[in-house]
């Protein structure tokens, strides 16, 4: 795995698949987000949205 080689300090997870690809857990990433879970191979994992999210959100301007 490419982050046993690199050993980064934090590894930033940004959204569902990349959280649950990182942690093993399907919780809900909106619960999770801004808190730093330790990933499988023992890397802490900071867990945020993904930017594409954003998009998603109605304008309330509108």
């Amino acid at each position: 795995m490419e982050l046993a080689e690199v050993k980064p300090k934090l590894v930033l997870a940004m959204g569902a698949i990349a959280v649950e690809s990182l942690t093993g857990s399907r919780a809900a990433v909106l619960s999770r987000r801004g808190h730093v879970e330790t990933g499988r191979g023992g890397e802490p994992v900071l867990i945020t949205l993904h930017p594409s999210y954003l998009l998603r959100l109605p304008d309330p301007h509108l």
